[in-house]
C-alpha cells in the first residue's frame, strides 16, 4: 500500500512540474483594474501582456462578461494635448512585452453590467489568432 501511495504520490508530483513549465502563447502579468465607484461607465485595467512564442501574436479583440465592451487603449501626448486611442486589433511581435498602465496602453472597459466593487474579479476574454485566453483579473484600489 505504501508502494502505491509513492507511487502515485510521484505522478502528481510530475504532473505538477510539467504544468508549472507549458507556457501559454500570451500571458498576462500582474492584471489588475482599477475600482471606480459604482456610477462609473468605465474602468481601466493594466498589467503586462506578453508574446511569449517566437511567432508574432496578433490581438484581434478583447471581451469580459461583466462588461458591454472592452478594447485595448493608447494615451500619447500631441501637440501639447494628452489623447487616448484604441489600438486593437494590435500584433505583438515574438517575445514582446507591451506594458499595461496608468497614462499609456491600457484596457478600457465600458459599461459594467453590476457594480464592480474592490475584490471582485474580472473576467477578460482576449481572443487573438493563435487562440482565445482567459484572464480573472482583480479589481483594487490602485497602490499610493
Amino acid at each position: 500500500m505504501k508502494r502505491l501511495i509513492l507511487i502515485v504520490a510521484a505522478c502528481l508530483l510530475a504532473l505538477a512540474s510539467h504544468a508549472s513549465t507549458v507556457h501559454t502563447p500570451l500571458s498576462f502579468l500582474d492584471g489588475w483594474v482599477r475600482a471606480a465607484p459604482s456610477v462609473a461607465k468605465v474602468m481601466a485595467g493594466y498589467g503586462r501582456l506578453t508574446n511569449a512564442t517566437s511567432e508574432p501574436l496578433r490581438i484581434d479583440s478583447l471581451s469580459s462578461p461583466a462588461f458591454e465592451r472592452v478594447e485595448l487603449h493608447e494615451m500619447s501626448m500631441n501637440g501639447g494635448v494628452m489623447k487616448m486611442r484604441r489600438r486593437d486589433p494590435i500584433t505583438l511581435e515574438p517575445n514582446q512585452e507591451l506594458p499595461l498602465e496608468p497614462g499609456g496602453w491600457h484596457l478600457m472597459l465600458i459599461g459594467p453590467k453590476t457594480p464592480q466593487p474592490a475584490g471582485q474579479l474580472v473576467e477578460i476574454e482576449i481572443t487573438t489568432d493563435q487562440g482565445v485566453y482567459v484572464f480573472s483579473l482583480p479589481v483594487r484600489e490602485p497602490k499610493p
